[in-house]
Parts: structure tokens; C-alpha cells; sequence
């Protein structure tokens, strides 16, 4: 399904040499290389493989082999066809990928470095890896890009046929505090709780800040929050449910009973139900159908080196 949040959509581009080298953990085995795939004049070994493997899946989960080992064979078909294109790599490209290799793994830079030692790879060694799969990514761009072309007429036809994917729905962004009932609450428990939460909202409402109303309930040993969210129409409880898309930005709701306790909401943001108009969204149903469209050349044109190739696997 098409995703506003997402403009740019995975189109099974093999990147995949960008990440051969890390992220494990553990340290590798040494292994007595053999050959496990011959790809026209060049060959594919096991110590390559079970890098991968080791990367993809943190056991190196044998039945996998197979999987990693086509794409590795994709790969290489791609890099021989385009061994001769112009493409250019820069330090700043190869700086920014491995940045964002270690913010998505949580990892710092000397985690990075001793994973690569662990695994007997230089620094120089691994960003040459990156600056290849940067190439490669480049490579397939210059390829297909002036094979693609996506039209007017496809992106209203697209508009037109999922509304469903520009729908949003009315949302709200709120505060609460809550207080709880214990397990097995006498009504008396309850109606202690339901006091406190009164006093509360009296204090709120003679002009006392919201959330230091909340810490104080803290201090006091109450169980209580000042969370703030956004909520879609009907995520929320039917009672504040009703009072949250009934209040206005700024507006603090009356004490709210429910099932595990009393709650106070104060509304912060709201907005209606929508569907975005195809001028908001036109770039980007754009670049999904163009991601999509790339994804199937790509795999077309690896199915016609594949077809032209000579390709042993071995295992």
C-alpha cells in the first residue's frame, strides 16, 4: 500500500555490498576458502558468503546460504556490465552512508572499528566496500533512468483508484493525568480517587499549570502521568474518545471515568478528517510508481544477464 510517510520506496536495488563487512557482533570464523559460484570470469568463495550470511542473519542460518548467494551472484553481474560506466564516488557520499549505517545499528565509531578488526578488516578496506555499493547503486541509476518515464494520466489514475491511501483521519494530540485504581478497589478507594482527581482539576482550572499539577500528584505517591500523544478518531476509550474530539486546542476536559480509573485530558492539537488533495500528494505517488517501475527493470535486466551469462553455483 502506498504510504505518504515513505516517498521513497524500496525497489530491490542490491545495495547489498554496502553492508557486506558489519554489524556482527560476533567474531568470524575462519574458514578454508573454496568456491562456491563461478560468474563468467570471476568467482564468488565461502569466506564471502558466510560474511554475508553472518551480516543478513545473525546465526548464519545454513538454509539461507542459497538466498544470499543469488544475490551475490546479482551483484556481480551487475558490477561486470557496469565495470565501464562513469560514475564518481565522493568522500562525503561514503562519510554520510557509514553515519547512517551506525545511527540505524545504535553503534558508535569505535564499535564500528572493532567489529571491522574483529572481522581482519581495515578502516581503507571498508569504505572502499561502501564506495562500491554506493557506485553500484549509481550505476543502475544511470541504466534505468531514462527507461522510466511515469505520466499525468498514471498518477490520477493511481489518485483515483486508492483514496483509501490519502484519507487521514480526524486526529488529536492531548495530556492526561489518570489516576488509577488499585487492584480490588472498595468504593470507598474509589471514591477517595475520585476526589483527588476533583481537587485536581479544580487546581488546573483556577489557572495552576497542567503538568506541574501532575508532578505534584508524583511527589504526593499518586500513580500518575502527563503523557502526551496523538491519536487517531476511535483509537482512544468511548468516554475520552468523545470528550477528546469534543474539546478545543487548549480546552481540559471534566474528570472522565473509565474502567481502570479517573482521567483529566487537556487537548493540544486537533484536526479534522481529510483526504489530501492529489496536488499535495502528486510527487509523491510520482516517485512510487517510478520505485516500482524501477523495481521491475531492474529485475528484467538481471534476468537478461543471468540469461547471458555463465553462472556455476556450486552448493
Amino acid at each position: 500500500m502506498f504510504n505518504l510517510k515513505k516517498n521513497r520506496v524500496n525497489s530491490h536495488i542490491f545495495l547489498l555490498s554496502i553492508f557486506l563487512m558489519m554489524l556482527s557482533f560476533s567474531v568470524r570464523a575462519e574458514v578454508v576458502d573454496e568456491v562456491v559460484a563461478v560468474v563468467n570470469n570471476e568467482i564468488i568463495t565461502l569466506s564471502e558468503l558466510l560474511r554475508v550470511a553472518q551480516v543478513q542473519f545473525s546465526n548464519a542460518d545454513p538454509s539461507r546460504y542459497r538466498e544470499i548467494l543469488e544475490k551475490l551472484v546479482d551483484q556481480k553481474l551487475i558490477d561486470q556490465a557496469t565495470k565501464d560506466m562513469s560514475t564518481k564516488v565522493s568522500e562525503k557520499e561514503i562519510d554520510e552512508m557509514i553515519q547512517g549505517i551506525k545511527e540505524n545499528n545504535r553503534i558508535t565509531d569505535d564499535q564500528l572499528k572493532d567489529v571491522l578488526r574483529q572481522q581482519g578488516l581495515t578502516w581503507e578496506e571498508y569504505r572502499n566496500e561502501i564506495r562500491q555499493g554506493i557506485r553500484r547503486n549509481q550505476a543502475i541509476s544511470q541504466m534505468l533512468q531514462s527507461q522510466i518515464s511515469v505520466s499525468e494520466e498514471e498518477i490520477k489514475d493511481y489518485y483515483q483508484k486508492h483514496p483509501g491511501d490519502f484519507f487521514e483521519p480526524a486526529q488529536v494530540k492531548l495530556e492526561q493525568i489518570f489516576f488509577p485504581f488499585p487492584d480490588q478497589a472498595t468504593p470507598e478507594k474509589k471514591k477517595a480517587i475520585s476526589q483527588s482527581a476533583e481537587e485536581s482539576l479544580k487546581k488546573i482550572k483556577a489557572g495552576e499549570d497542567f503538568q506541574k499539577v501532575a508532578q505534584e500528584l508524583n511527589i504526593s505517591g499518586i500513580n500518575t502521568s502527563c503523557d502526551v500523544g496523538t491519536y487517531n478518531k476511535g483509537e482512544l476509550l468511548n468516554m475520552l474518545d468523545r470528550d477528546a474530539f469534543t474539546l478545543k486546542p487548549g480546552e481540559i476536559s471534566n474528570v472522565i471515568n473509565t474502567d481502570k480509573g479517573y482521567c483529566i485530558i487537556r487537548v493540544l492539537e486537533r484536526s479534522e478528517e481529510k483526504t489530501r488533495k492529489i496536488e499535495d500528494v502528486h510527487d509523491a505517488i510520482a516517485n512510487y510508481l517510478f520505485q516500482q517501475k524501477r523495481g521491475d527493470k531492474l529485475q528484467g535486466w538481471i534476468q537478461e544477464l543471468r540469461t547471458n551469462a555463465y553462472i556455476d553455483i556450486k552448493i
